[in-house]
């Protein structure tokens, strides 16, 4: 079968689905998506470069998955854990709106379910709904700190908003306090000083990250490397 004919429809399909459920999520006012720009297209799905082969197994799973859900739910049961499973395999296939369905649908009633939060959140940048993406990742780090996704949330930031790269500094320091010093948070923090041309504070961030981890020759080398630099600009 060729898939690529059926891409516009499952597009159209998504679409109308996404705009039904966020209907649904305005009224209810929990996890809402942030107002993007007027007449914002988003996108609801991407190409994986899935062949027609795994396709077939994609689709044996995903119908393998709404089956249990429908048993679990004809016998009065509610497995979130089905639900975040659907949502990732969406995702994997590049269906993004019935991905973000899925971790809206886990919201609904759980609203503090940090996985899908943060899945959501990937979901929603990759759409194109940066501010959504924003928004349900700091409510992620607010119930269970990660450095993961302070890194991903620090490297949003760079990305999409220039203006903002001040914050960067405070939402980093924040996730130190937080979680402690970790090699990937000192680092994270050395490449904002070094962005700045603050060589000092970044060559004592990658300091500190390398006492941490000694054998880190790349950090051997970034160390040696700002400091030539901040020799030339003096």
């Amino acid at each position: 079968m060729n898939f690529s004919k059926l891409k516009p429809i499952l597009t159209v399909l998504a679409l109308v689905v996404i705009a039904t459920v966020g209907v649904l999520w305005w009224r209810q006012g929990s996890v809402t998506r942030t107002p993007a720009e007027p007449k914002q297209q988003l996108v609801t799905w991407v190409d994986r470069g899935i062949d027609e082969g795994n396709r077939v197994k994609f689709d044996a799973k995903l119908a393998e998955i709404r089956s249990q859900i429908a048993e679990a739910e004809a016998s009065g049961k509610r497995e979130i854990s089905l639900y975040l499973q659907l949502g990732n395999w969406l995702y994997s296939t590049g269906d993004l709106g019935l991905a973000e369905d899925a971790y809206r649908n886990i919201l609904s009633t759980n609203p503090q379910d940090v996985p899908a939060l943060q899945n959501l959140g990937q979901t929603l940048l990759e759409m194109g709904d940066v501010k959504g993406a924003e928004q349900v990742w700091r409510q992620s780090l607010t119930l269970e700190p990660s450095e993961d996704y302070y890194i991903r949330l620090s490297n949003l930031i760079t990305e999409k908003y220039p203006a903002r790269q001040a914050e960067i500094q405070k939402l980093l320091e924040d996730a130190i306090a937080t979680l402690g010093q970790t090699p990937a948070l000192l680092i994270r923090l050395a490449m904002w000083y070094e962005a700045k041309g603050d060589f000092d504070q970044a060559i004592s961030h990658y300091e500190v990250a390398l006492q941490l981890e000694p054998a880190n020759q790349s950090l051997k080398d970034k160390i040696t490397e700002l400091r030539q630099k901040r020799t030339e600009t003096k």
